[in-house]
């Protein structure tokens, strides 16, 4: 009786993996990406989103995006990864976590011409077929990183918007230096700009602030005496690209009905940036 439960249960298993593959229409499992201008960025900051998924036959859903240095195609670094229950006559049903939250829902589907046409509401527009490492975007090296007590945080490499890292042009006088970080995110302004040189991190002039998938954390902001400069030590002859360094540090004095004191401390900063 043991071996016949046995060859069931074996059976079971084999039956059940073979539908799990055959839930999935064949002709999703690739991966897919799809590029957008939604016209609601600053015009002196990056303009494209590219979207995309690693579609497998076993039902992963796996976020793609653009690889800064190099434009290509390349999986997102994430935690929360969607689930295909399944996929077949035009109906996919979509699990998408995000902690705390765990939403389903069921997107129509089509393929036309290696065109995946998608429509729900987390998932949706017409997206081109392709291959990971594909060159899908201009490459735009962005190099950021600083010292957070023992952490060592850098801009992310891989993200829907690149590069993550960048500087922005308010006026000729007014730079801003922006990254993001994972969950982590730091701006420093530069006024008086005139070109090479070290400059002074005054009051409000760096902030550091976290975030989730669907929190916003305080900003920590840089207090009068908070003893921190940027060197821009090399811009290139079109102004286009500057590197240098920094340090900084900062507080915030309150934050809605909670007060937080915390002093954080931000050193051996360096980067490398594109200027938009």
């Amino acid at each position: 009786m043991r071996v016949i439960a046995l060859f069931f249960l074996s059976l079971t298993l084999i039956i059940g993996c073979s539908n799990s593959e055959e839930n999935i229409d064949p002709k999703l499992v690739g991966e897919w990406y799809k590029v957008e201008n939604p016209g609601t960025f600053s015009s002196n900051t990056p303009q494209q989103v590219y979207t995309g998924w690693r579609i497998t036959k076993d039902g992963g859903m796996d976020p793609l995006g653009v690889e800064s240095a190099t434009g290509k195609l390349a999986l997102i670094d994430t935690r929360y990864l969607p689930e295909i229950g399944f996929a077949n006559s035009g109906k996919m049903e979509v699990t998408y976590f995000a902690h705390p939250n765990v939403d389903t829902e069921v997107i129509r589907y089509s393929i036309r011409n290696n065109m995946l046409i998608l429509e729900g509401r987390f998932a949706a527009g017409t997206y081109i077929r392709s291959k990971l490492s594909s060159k899908i975007a201009p490459a735009t090296p962005a190099d950021f990183s600083v010292h957070k007590g023992e952490e060592i945080l850098e801009n992310v490499k891989v993200d829907h918007r690149v590069p993550t890292a960048y500087i922005t042009r308010e006026s000729n006088s007014e730079w801003v230096l922006h990254a993001e970080m994972k969950w982590q995110r730091i701006s420093i302004q530069i006024n008086d700009f005139i070109g090479t040189g070290t400059y002074s991190i005054g009051k409000d002039q760096a902030n550091y602030s976290t975030f989730g998938t669907d929190w916003i954390g305080p900003t920590f902001t840089s207090p009068e005496d908070s003893g921190g400069t940027v060197i821009i030590a090399d811009c290139n002859a079109q102004n286009t690209r500057c590197s240098g360094e920094f340090n900084f540090r900062v507080n915030n004095v309150s934050w809605g009905a909670v007060e937080d004191t915390t002093w954080h401390s931000f050193t051996s900063g360096s980067f490398d940036l594109p200027v938009y």
